[in-house]
């Protein structure tokens, strides 16, 4: 049962019910949370031996709760309403979200909403609106979130142009993992005048192109025009500051291997991933950034679960890592750890890396 953005705790009790069961509950007692449970798990068809799959009745009982004012009934209608009406309806979603996050602090509300405002109005007012639940979603932590403030703030939407800001927000996301953060910290330190700083741009790139953003001919572009200040960087990076290079355009081709080789790499795996319908295959460039949250979650979160937990996250939580542009993913964070000298994180980087080699030759059935 999708339970994401709900307090699990509140439906424990109702979770085993069956569908007569959960209907007479409604019938005696009117509940709100049985029209919930048996709603969510007649959409989802998830668990057919308490409640059988019926999309439409499912959507009936939601509506009706939903109409009780029941919060998390709600919010799972906006999000199903935009993924599978023929023609949403906006007016409703938006009111059903309104209504959610005066209730709750839910980010995944709260970003939605900032969404509609700004890419569905787009007047100054909505854009202003958009920007103030984005902000909300950011200070309680949302990576997504954390992201677009700083990218309105960065751009003056919303917003007075606040740089400064738009940094602090960019960082946060980029150490949650957004890897469009990265880019724009290196458009920011790139371009914007009174912040230039060609090396910190540079870097930023690299481990945005080192994490899926696939703009390979876009880095080796910006190197060759700063090669000047930049040829330096390169070289401390990859541990050759000592080597003896007597013309710029060694260099450049140098950085052209290392550019080439992955984005050769990079498009080999997606195509073994697309040979075989991995999940990376079906992620755009709009989606193919989640890959490195998905990797700090592998490596902060999952190595530390027990056999149980471990088993459910490879099954439910990081399949798109389960892949070749994983394999390749985590093949350039035991490089990237090595060239910054930290012994554990290629430890652990290691042994993520041997966990999905072993999973896609001997299968999950291996653990």
């Amino acid at each position: 049962l999708d339970m994401d953005n709900v307090d699990i705790s509140t439906y424990k009790e109702l979770l085993d019910e069956t569908e007569a069961e959960l209907e007479e509950l409604i019938s005696t007692t009117n509940s709100n949370n049985a029209r919930y449970v048996i709603g969510v798990k007649a959409i989802e068809g998830n668990d057919l031996e308490m409640v059988k799959k019926n999309v439409k009745k499912g959507v009936a009982w939601l509506r009706e709760a939903a109409s009780n004012d029941h919060i998390d009934s709600m919010e799972y209608l906006a999000y199903h309403d935009i993924r599978f009406e023929s023609v949403p309806n906006i007016k409703r979603i938006m009111g059903y979200l309104e209504t959610v996050i005066e209730k709750k602090d839910s980010t995944r509300a709260l970003t939605t909403l900032a969404e509609f405002y700004i890419n569905q109005r787009k007047e100054k007012k909505s854009v202003l609106r958009g920007f103030e639940l984005y902000k909300k979603a950011a200070d309680l932590g949302d990576l997504i979130a954390c992201y677009w403030v700083g990218v309105l703030l960065h751009r003056g939407q919303g917003a007075d142009k606040d740089i400064k800001e738009a940094i602090k927000y960019l960082e946060k996301a980029s150490e949650l993992g957004n890897v469009q953060a990265d880019y724009e910290l290196f458009d920011t330190y790139a371009r914007e005048e009174g912040y230039e700083d060609h090396p910190k741009a540079y870097n930023y790139f690299c481990d945005a192109i080192e994490n899926s953003y696939t703009s390979f001919q876009e880095l080796q572009d910006y190197f060759k025009k700063n090669i000047d200040v930049l040829k330096g960087e390169f070289l401390k990076r990859k541990h050759n500051e000592d080597l003896k290079i007597d013309s710029d355009e060694e260099i450049l081709n140098l950085h052209d291997a290392y550019i080439t080789e992955h984005m050769n790499k990079f498009s080999n795996a997606m195509r073994k991933d697309q040979l075989y319908k991995r999940a990376p295959a079906y992620m755009n460039d709009g989606l193919i950034w989640m890959m490195k949250v998905l990797k700090n979650y592998m490596l902060d979160t999952v190595l530390r679960y027990d056999h149980k937990d471990f088993l459910d996250a490879v099954e439910s939580d990081i399949p798109p890592l389960i892949s070749e542009v994983g394999v390749w993913l985590f093949e350039n964070e035991v490089e990237r750890q090595k060239e910054l000298g930290d012994k554990e994180a290629v430890k652990k980087a290691r042994t993520c890396l041997e966990i999905i080699k072993k999973i896609l030759k001997d299968g999950i059935e291996y653990f």
